[in-house]
Order: structure tokens, then sequence, then C-alpha cells
């Protein structure tokens, strides 16, 4: 009898650690994913494991194309104005 219910509990635990372990790399995954966010990590955009499904701060009007390049826009500097010299 108490054989019997060794190996029940131990058959019982076996699946809890696996249903444990998935959920602590689930909730692993996802902090590491906010972090990277934050930091506004550019690797992100290339990498296998994620796929961007929604653009919460883009401009009004903006599209969502899957498998696009993201091209960056040079940031230009306004040059500084000087008055002209008068003689």
């Amino acid at each position: 009898m108490i054989v019997v219910t060794i190996l029940s509990w131990s058959l019982a635990l076996i699946p809890l650690g696996i249903i444990g372990w998935l959920l602590q790399r689930a909730y692993s995954k996802e902090k590491t994913l906010e972090r990277r966010l934050v930091q506004c990590d550019n690797t992100l955009l290339y990498e296998q494991g994620y796929t961007i499904e929604r653009v919460t701060l883009g401009p009004q009007g903006s599209q969502i194309l899957e498998n696009a390049q993201v091209v960056y826009q040079p940031v230009y500097q306004p040059q500084q104005w000087v008055p002209p010299q008068q003689p």
C-alpha cells in the first residue's frame, strides 16, 4: 500500500515539475523581452524568435508590413545661422 502511494505521488510530481519549469521559462523569457524593449535593443528586429504584430507608438496612418526591412533615415543637424557682418 505504501509503495503504491509513493509511486502515485512520484508520478503526479513529475508532470507538476514539468509544468512549473515551463511556467518559469515563459516568465523568464517575458522579463528578458521587457528589459530588452526598455533598452531599445535593435537586435529584436532581426531575431528569429520574435514577430512584431503591433506598433503602439507609430505615427498615425502607419502600416505594418510583414518581413519588411527596417530602413533608418539619417538624422541631419541643422546648421547654425550666422548673421551677415556689416561693413
